[in-house]
């Protein structure tokens, strides 16, 4: 699965954000959204076959030269709202902060998280569409987990904005943010 992006279908690096970034974020052991757009607002961002994920801190390798400019500016999506994510999905991939420390996300492997994890959102994840699977609404979430992890990757977590005093599962809804 790739994330679309404006007018066509890119996957971009992860790796970039997690080596680059390590001396305002913490690499692998996390970090802020909002850090990694200005990032890439500055210097672009490679694609995920130039820069390809690795798992682990490392040492930053950008090379200019491969990198796709973006826009230098953050949209901040009303948050708590089910409706205003899957409209802002609707323009382009969406960073989303979740609560991964529970079991029911660190060990997910398919199906759709209802329920079993919180909103002391503590992992910044890439909210890329939503579908209906099953009578089941769902977000289309991609990790930095590697294809190992999830369904290649992926999870999908509930659209309930109820959960979590509006929060929504995992706390997806408290705090969306993209580029525009």
């Amino acid at each position: 699965m790739l994330g679309v992006f404006c007018s066509g279908i890119f996957s971009f690096s992860e790796q970039q954000i997690i080596d680059c970034l390590s001396g305002t974020d913490q690499g692998c052991e996390g970090g802020f959204p909002s850090d990694g757009i200005k990032y890439t607002s500055n210097n672009g961002l490679e694609l995920e076959s130039d820069y390809p994920f690795t798992a682990k801190d490392g040492k930053c390798a950008f090379n200019k030269t491969n990198a796709y400019s973006l826009d230098n500016f953050l949209s901040y999506i009303t948050p708590n709202s089910s409706d205003n994510l899957k409209q802002a999905i609707v323009s382009g991939p969406v960073s989303v902060l979740v609560q991964a420390d529970q079991k029911v996300f660190q060990f997910y492997s398919k199906g759709v998280i209802k329920s079993g994890c919180g909103a002391e959102t503590n992992h910044a994840v890439l909210a890329v569409g939503y579908e209906q699977i099953g009578l089941i609404d769902a977000f289309i979430v991609k990790n930095s987990w590697g294809d190992d992890w999830g369904e290649q990757g992926y999870v999908y977590i509930s659209t309930i904005e109820k959960e979590n005093k509006g929060k929504g599962v995992c706390g997806i809804l408290s705090q969306p943010i993209m580029p525009v």
